[in-house]
C-alpha cells in the first residue's frame, strides 16, 4: 500500500512535531481497521467496504484539524488530507 500526502499534510509535519506524533498515531490505528471515530453508519459502510472490495475512509481530530484517511478499492494507494468542512 502506498500513502500520499497532500502538500497541505507535508508542510504541517515539517513545522509541527506534534501534528506528525498525532498523524502516526492516527494512520496505525487507521491500518488496525480501528474506525472508533466515525458514526454507525459510517462503520457500517466501511465494513461493507472491506467485505465487498471498495473504497473505505475515516477521520481522525486533532486540536488543530481533522485528518481524512481514504484507501481506494484494489487498496493500493491511500491518501492522508486535512478534512474540508464546506
Amino acid at each position: 500500500m502506498q500513502f500520499i500526502f497532500t502538500d497541505e499534510v507535508k508542510k504541517e509535519m515539517k513545522k509541527n512535531r506534534k501534528f506528525t506524533n498525532d498523524l502516526v498515531n492516527s494512520i496505525k490505528k487507521y491500518c488496525r481497521l480501528d474506525f472508533n471515530n466515525l458514526s454507525e453508519e459510517g462503520k457500517e459502510k466501511n465494513e461493507k467496504a472491506l467485505k465487498y472490495d471498495n473504497k473505505f475512509f475515516a477521520f481522525y481530530k486533532f486540536s488543530y484539524g481533522e485528518i481524512y484517511i481514504s484507501t481506494i478499492a484494489d487498496r493500493s494507494l491511500t491518501t492522508i488530507n486535512f478534512k474540508k468542512i464546506n
